[in-house]
């Protein structure tokens, strides 16, 4: 048994670890088949990719919000 915010902390950091392994690879495929790899190139994809997907967590989040905020769920 661990403390809820050790547990909570280890799930956020195996999930953030999960997806930026994820990223990483695909990154790194993509840098393989350029002709010649740079580092800027690598950051350049890398920085994309986390960006492409902050963004749209962010979207989804907002969305999310309003419709919990002004849409009421409750029964009846």
């Amino acid at each position: 048994p661990v403390r809820d915010r050790v547990a909570t902390a280890l799930e956020t950091e195996g999930i953030v670890n999960d997806v930026t392994a994820a990223i990483l690879a695909v990154v790194v495929f993509k840098i393989m088949q350029l002709e010649e790899p740079t580092l800027g190139a690598f950051l350049e994809l890398f920085i994309g990719r986390i960006g492409t997907g902050v963004g749209i967590g962010v979207i989804v989040a907002v969305i999310i919000w309003i419709v919990l905020r002004y849409i009421d769920l409750s029964p009846g």
